[in-house]
């Protein structure tokens, strides 16, 4: 009825508020802590980027796997260049068959090696990864045991040392009476 105001209602009970997730972030590498980007109790969102660690070696490992991929493909080329000259030669019978053999072993060498190196780079790349620690999902900080500087180890659960940080989930979060 239009005449009758709205009541609020409240209840009154006892019950716990748990969150549905909550991770506590450790380093998968021994490093170095090259910077903090959060403070304690803050809000963070997935993918948002939380400890950085000292990457240059990482780096330079990137850079010299690069190099070799390039010098295997600058190889592979030149391989499957005389590859081909020896198959003209072989085909207007200027050379046996042995030497043409030869080179086609070489190109199948090389295009092994370059996979190798392929292979290293992205292991490299993956090993860069570990040095950016982000958020595995929304959250809110909790203590920030790490400063910059700190060395952190790599360690599970069972570590006596306190993880770098934990993020506990808050939207949404499950209540119980």
């Amino acid at each position: 009825r239009p005449d009758v105001p709205d009541v609020p209602v409240t209840l009154t009970g006892n019950g716990r508020v748990t969150a549905l997730q909550t991770v506590d972030l450790r380093s998968q590498v021994t490093s170095t802590v090259r910077e903090v980007h959060i403070r304690e109790g803050q809000d963070v969102a997935r993918g948002d980027l939380l400890f950085s660690l000292d990457a240059r070696a990482d780096e330079a490992n990137i850079r010299k796997a690069e190099a070799q991929v390039a010098k295997d493909r600058a190889d592979l080329a030149n391989a499957q260049r005389n590859l081909e000259r020896q198959r003209e030669l072989f085909r207007t019978k200027f050379i046996s068959h042995a030497p043409l053999d030869q080179a086609q072993n070489q190109v199948d060498t090389l295009n092994g090696q370059l996979a190798v190196d392929q292979a290293a780079l992205e292991w490299a790349r993956v090993a860069r990864g570990y040095a950016e620690i982000r958020a595995p999902f929304a959250g809110r900080t909790g203590a920030i045991w790490v400063r910059a500087g700190s060395l952190v180890q790599p360690g599970g659960a069972s570590n006596t040392t306190p993880p770098l940080v934990t993020v506990t989930q808050i939207d949404p979060i499950s209540v119980s009476f």
